[in-house]
């Protein structure tokens, strides 16, 4: 919910692949040995506590984020609903969109859609 500069509510989405049968291409923390769910579930929350404690001041959530991520400097194509857009992975912005460098090195910010590394997996 965003009235003026003030957001007041975010929803955001995490997907977690346990065992994703008939995914093809798709990783499953069961390639890496049995996980129950309730466990892998209270270890996320427990390492995404303090980043939502730290939320009044976002910079620092930003920064760990950018640091940790794996898609940031990749080739990416971005299926959104007004259709796919590719680039490299630049940036986040503080909303939390992401940036894309176009082939044609325009930037691009992206808010929302699923996004597939082009080349695969390093």
């Amino acid at each position: 919910d965003l009235r003026g500069e003030e957001v007041r509510y975010l929803v955001l989405g995490v997907g977690l692949n346990l065992e994703p049968p008939g995914l093809e291409g798709a990783a499953g923390l069961a390639e890496f040995g049995a996980a129950a769910r309730a466990d892998v579930l209270a270890r996320f929350l427990a390492a995404l506590e303090p980043l939502y404690l730290a939320l009044p001041d976002p910079e620092p959530v930003r920064a760990a984020w950018r640091a940790r991520s794996v898609t940031l400097g990749r080739s990416v194509r971005v299926h959104t609903p007004a259709g796919p857009k590719e680039g490299t992975a630049v940036d986040l912005e503080e909303d939390g969109s992401l940036v894309l460098k176009t082939p044609r090195g325009k930037r691009t910010r992206v808010s929302a859609g699923d996004v597939e590394w082009i080349g695969g997996f390093v």
